[in-house]
């Protein structure tokens, strides 16, 4: 008996709910992925340099100057030093969040939310065991985001994997068609950004990250305010084990902040009991690692400073949505609506 559209698709989502890195994050050392992976306690998603990142670094990149140097100096004596830098305005930084729900007892479901922060252009890259993942560059204006461009080496990794993974399902679409595109359409579309029609997605994604950066940017400040002593010290890395009445004080900080993000609601529900988990800051890497569990709901959250350099797609390296299907034979984004409904 064939199986249905809608099972195959949805099967694909959670066995692949771990996604894979997009093909434009993959140019960086194994090292510099394991950095920007949430904590392999709970491992998910991994996220390293775009697309457009790569041609701003070479092999001679260890002489380039520090983006980041002339931020606020971080102290080992004083911890609250650590947040200040990461979260100034002018920082360039790599935020991961991590959500991991295993209750079913089988395939684990959950999210993933991986931003990389340069002045004002963002690069994202979302999961959602129940929708499909989405990854953009964005542009920021006044808060807001202006533009909004997805590089067709993401999509094609995408169409791929999908391709490979439920290739009856999928047979004919513009999702097969990208994911078998002639060598001379694959030259045609190489390096290549499509600027969306539309901001509306990148802006509910960009919006959700600005409510987790600032979420946690309240409860750390305020959790460090209450000079907490660390349970190891190594070398320049302090951690602090969450249990007992240290998982109590988290809970209580992290209660009072989370009314005023109601995006993140869906997200807080599923913790009703007192926290457990590690708390890391990191001195050496000039990073923050959050790792929370709840019985077999754990939630991640890693703030690191990173000499990103995001350059804007423009000219020839831009193609509009219509010249993409132009060139695909089909309506890539039209494609993806009707899979992501039978999904829901």
């Amino acid at each position: 008996m064939k199986p249905s559209f809608k099972k195959c698709a949805l099967a694909l989502i959670l066995a692949n709910y771990f996604l894979t890195v997009p093909q434009s994050l993959s140019q960086i050392d194994a090292q510099e992925r394991q950095d920007l992976s949430p904590v392999t306690q709970f491992s998910s998603e991994q996220a390293s340099q775009p697309t457009s990142e790569r041609s701003s670094q070479s092999d001679s990149s260890s002489q380039q100057e520090d983006p980041n140097k002339d931020l606020p100096e971080i102290k080992l004596e004083k911890p609250e030093t650590l947040l200040t830098a990461l979260y100034h305005d002018q920082a360039r930084v790599v935020m991961n969040v991590a959500l991991i729900d295993g209750r079913d007892n089988g395939q684990p479901k959950g999210r993933t939310l991986v931003t990389i922060k340069d002045g004002d252009m963002r690069y994202l890259h979302q999961t959602d065991s129940h929708a499909l993942p989405f990854t953009a560059m964005m542009k920021l204006s006044d808060g807001k985001v202006a533009a909004a461009w997805q590089a067709v080496e993401d999509l094609m990794g995408f169409a791929k994997q999908v391709a490979n993974s439920q290739a009856e399902a999928v047979k004919d679409t513009a999702l097969d068609k990208l994911a078998h595109l002639d060598e001379s359409k694959t030259a045609t579309l190489k390096d290549k950004f499509v600027a969306l029609d539309s901001t509306e997605q990148a802006q509910t994604s960009y919006e959700i990250s600005q409510d987790w950066q600032a979420f946690y940017q309240a409860v750390l400040t305020d959790w460090l305010a209450s000079q907490p002593q660390p349970s190891k010290k190594d070398n320049q890395v302090l951690s602090y084990e969450l249990s007992d009445e240290a998982g109590k004080q988290l809970t209580a900080i992290m209660k009072k902040h989370q009314a005023d993000f109601p995006r993140l609601k869906e997200t807080f529900d599923l913790f009703t009991d007192d926290y457990d988990g590690t708390i890391s800051l990191d001195y050496a890497n000039k990073k923050i690692s959050v790792g929370l569990i709840q019985g077999k709901v754990a939630l991640e959250y890693h703030l690191d400073l990173k000499a990103a350099s995001l350059t804007e797609p423009t000219g020839d390296a831009v193609l509009s949505q219509a010249q993409f299907n132009e060139v695909l034979g089909a309506d890539w984004f039209q494609g993806l609506i009707q899979l992501e409904k039978l999904i829901n």
